[in-house]
């Protein structure tokens, strides 16, 4: 299915794996995904300059060189240190994205209240914001979201009332 996926796309993808539900099934899918992404080619390189386990290492830096000409922010370097993550605010840029389906910014370390532009994605269906630091009451104009069926807003401190 990926190399049709790929055949489709044109070789331009991009993996996201979210989760954290069972690691062993999001490894093994990584990998399997990979694999084919790489068309199991082997992977080089060494770790000893990165903090990273050395066989995830060198498959990060092969697919960002694979993947470099089309997302030209994938050739830039990488920190040498790793740094604990800072909570960051959702940014106030929404206006642009009514053709939005699923907007998924679940378990990534958001903090702060949601932006009032969220109502601006009148074609979304699905929110999910689990599990992050977000604050303060949902925006009423959420209410202009019509086409909302699925929003999961578990394990945040969103307080007030949700009409």
């Amino acid at each position: 299915m990926m190399k049709k996926l790929m055949e489709f796309a044109q070789g331009k993808i991009v993996m996201a794996l979210e989760g954290g539900y069972n690691l062993d099934s999001l490894v093994n899918s990584a990998l399997a995904c990979v694999k084919v992404l790489l068309e199991d080619e082997p992977v080089v390189g060494t770790s000893e300059a990165y903090p990273f386990e050395s066989w995830t290492w060198r498959v990060i830096q092969k697919v960002r060189q694979e993947l470099s000409p089309f997302w030209p922010i994938l050739a830039d370097e990488l920190p040498k240190t790793i740094k604990k993550a800072t909570p960051i605010q959702i940014p106030d840029c929404w206006m642009n994205w009514q053709p939005l389906n699923v907007l998924n910014l679940g378990y990534n370390n958001l903090s702060g209240n949601l932006p009032k532009s969220l109502g601006s994605l009148t074609e979304l269906q699905s929110l999910h914001l689990r599990n992050n630091r977000l604050t303060g009451e949902l925006p009423s104009s959420l209410q202009n979201c019509t086409e909302l069926l699925f929003i999961n807003i578990g394990q945040n401190e969103f307080f007030g009332p949700f009409t």
